[in-house]
């Protein structure tokens, strides 16, 4: 069976078999691992901009996402 890796969500993916979605694991597992670490809460946001302002006001929180598949600079 052939593996292939791809990131981002701009790909265009030829028929197959089996596809695996990876974004919905990773989310579920960092929540997950995040809670299991003592995290109070996890807040959404609709974009980055908005969650850098959070980062900004409250500097404890620790702030973890993407930008179609890839991290986000900052």
């Amino acid at each position: 069976m052939q593996v292939e890796i791809i990131q981002g969500n701009d790909k265009k993916l030829r028929p197959s078999q089996i596809n695996i979605v990876i974004h919905v694991i990773r989310a579920f597992s960092f929540a997950h691992y995040s809670f299991i670490h003592r995290a109070k809460e996890i807040l959404l946001v609709k974009s980055v901009k908005e969650g850098f302002q959070y980062k900004n006001k409250f500097s404890d929180y620790l702030m973890a996402g993407e930008v179609q598949g890839l991290p986000i600079e900052g």
